[in-house]
């Protein structure tokens, strides 16, 4: 749904949309206006040009935008140098598309908690503008139960410290770009299918750590990390010619059986 305005921001009364989620749209110039507005989005344009002075005209010019702008409510964001970082997700989950833009500004990068505990969602696909995850202890995906699916961009390189800790069900990952791979960051999740391409050369402490589904690997990298497969239930695990260092306790799991 979406409601458009050709003045000014008014004055209102409390919970004015009350249960609805319309995108609001108004002219640039127009004064009291923000993004969000009364928790709702809002887009403008020029209302200068063209038909879109008049109240159908208005309406008109952004149907062709209003389909893609009102999956952006299900999205926080920060916005820095007219880019803009992920922040937190609150819409109904299942396959979920991150934006690429919103209203015209590129998003570049998921922040650190943005899909902490988002159970519903079960797959998501990453735009080739998002190149960074903030990383920390709490996880960009952490938790996400149901997750099955992800998907990132070539040119994504870094998946950050626990991004996908205690995603319990059977993920897979694509990942093709990838360099680099952070502390826990599938530790205890369900991972079964990851692709470790041959630039990956760079594994956290307990990277793939307690995660049971995952039993063959075969990795191209010139060093392992600490306890990177403990506690997982590895049967099978293959490295390339290129390994000169095999950390402590990286393969302790077929180590011990464990």
């Amino acid at each position: 749904s979406n409601a458009y305005f050709l003045g000014n921001a008014p004055t209102v009364g409390t919970t004015p949309f009350s249960s609805s989620y319309p995108t609001i749209y108004y002219c640039s110039g127009k004064t009291g206006w923000t993004n969000p507005w009364q928790g709702r989005p809002t887009l403008s344009r020029d209302c200068q040009q063209s038909s879109e002075s008049s109240l159908s005209g208005f309406s008109e010019s952004f149907s062709s935008e209003s389909s893609q702008s009102t999956l952006w409510m299900d999205y926080g964001y920060s916005e820095s140098g007219g880019q803009l970082t992920i922040t937190s997700y609150s819409g109904p989950g299942g396959d979920i598309e991150i934006p690429s833009h919103i209203d015209g500004k590129p998003v570049v990068s998921i922040g650190a908690q943005a899909f902490l505990n988002k159970t519903a969602i079960t797959s998501v696909t990453i735009p080739d503008t998002v190149t960074t995850m903030v990383g920390d202890s709490t996880g960009n995906f952490r938790g996400c139960t149901g997750l099955k699916y992800a998907y990132f961009p070539d040119n994504f390189t870094s998946i950050p410290q626990y991004c996908f800790y205690g995603c319990t069900s059977s993920v897979s990952i694509v990942a093709t770009g990838l360099t680099t791979v952070g502390d826990s960051a599938f530790g205890t999740s369900g991972i079964m299918y990851f692709v470790f391409p041959d630039n990956l050369i760079s594994f956290g402490s307990y990277c793939f750590a307690s995660c049971p589904r995952l039993t063959t690997v075969s990795i191209n990298t010139t060093s392992t990390s600490s306890y990177m497969f403990s506690g997982s239930k590895l049967t099978n695990c293959t490295f390339g010619a290129s390994l000169t260092t095999l950390w402590h306790n990286s393969l302790q799991s077929l180590v011990s059986g464990s």
